[in-house]
């Protein structure tokens, strides 16, 4: 079982675009989330880097991500609340699942089993991955 914690704010996965170059005719592709995104996948492969010595796990794997986000100072105090609104869930652990292939799975395809969930806390993502029998 490979268990680790990354500090920071949680960055979704980017959609992307696809368009023709007009000068030259060749297609582009952007990634519209940039920098952020790219710092917190650095993030995450150095925190699984840490986490994770030796060979990505080659068998079917279960994987189960607990995202923190910061609490809106609009958000009331005195009942609980979630948190509804963006990023969505699914461009979050997209993200997490890319920035760990090569280094704890071979590919993102091994997953058979995901859990994904969001709460309010200190901002950051808690990775736990375990081989399956």
């Amino acid at each position: 079982m490979i268990v680790f914690t990354v500090v920071g704010t949680p960055k979704p996965q980017g959609s992307k675009r696809a368009y023709i170059n007009r000068k030259t005719g060749m297609p582009i592709l952007t990634e519209s989330a940039g920098q952020p995104l790219r710092d917190w996948r650095t993030d995450i492969q150095q925190a699984a880097l840490n986490a994770h010595q030796g060979p990505p796990l080659e068998g079917p794997v279960m994987v189960t991500l607990d995202f923190t986000l910061a609490r809106p100072k609009s958000h009331p105090k005195t009942r609980e609340t979630w948190p509804t609104t963006r990023p969505d869930i699914d461009k979050l652990a997209r993200s997490v699942l890319d920035a760990i292939t090569h280094i704890c799975i071979v590919d993102d395809s091994q997953i058979i089993q995901l859990t994904a969930t969001k709460s309010w806390g200190t901002p950051g993502v808690t990775i736990t991955l375990g081989e399956t029998t």
